[in-house]
């Protein structure tokens, strides 16, 4: 239902160990997963950060939080339904919002031109902020990526692949 998820070569001293886990279920079955990982691996709610898309953030925008409801995302119900609480961090990556379409149209839909610059710089940044989670904690993770703001996006980036689909919910 999970997979152990190897990130790079690397050599990382972090405080604490480590798991960096891929749902093998439908975005929106993710708490199942979740759930059975945190079992398994002696995990509570308060020592899980979940890194997911925010279409309330506009594109490119990296914010940290901790607690909290849904915020209308399918894969954050499902994991705050089963933990049994909302008591994890997240990891919030704006992919704005499309007025003209419905959500999980828009979710699901080709990632706009636009936006992949600003959202290639993103990711990056959400791997910093899981990084900084672990290694500083979660106050200074937040004073740090809420404050930023995404690059203003490049257009036209050269030898991108057409298919590429944002993470639905």
């Amino acid at each position: 239902m999970w997979a152990l998820v190897e990130v790079g070569s690397e050599e990382r001293e972090w405080r604490a160990k480590v798991f960096v886990l891929l749902p093998q279920t439908f975005m929106n079955l993710s708490g199942e997963a979740l759930v059975l990982a945190a079992r398994q691996l002696g995990v509570a709610p308060r020592e899980i950060v979940i890194v997911h898309d925010d279409m309330d953030l506009e594109p490119g925008r990296v914010k940290v939080k901790v607690g909290g409801g849904d915020g209308g995302h399918r894969g954050v119900a499902s994991c705050i339904q089963l933990l049994g609480s909302p008591d994890f961090v997240r990891v919030r990556i704006g992919i704005g919002r499309d007025k003209q379409i419905d959500g999980i149209d828009y979710v699901l839909s080709k990632i706009h031109q636009e936006h992949k610059e600003s959202l290639r710089t993103a990711v990056t940044a959400a791997v910093e902020a899981v990084e900084t989670i672990v290694t500083k904690g979660v106050a200074r993770a937040m004073n740090i990526f809420n404050r930023r703001r995404p690059s203003p996006a490049k257009e036209g980036v050269a030898g991108e692949n057409e298919g590429e689909k944002s993470t639905g919910r």
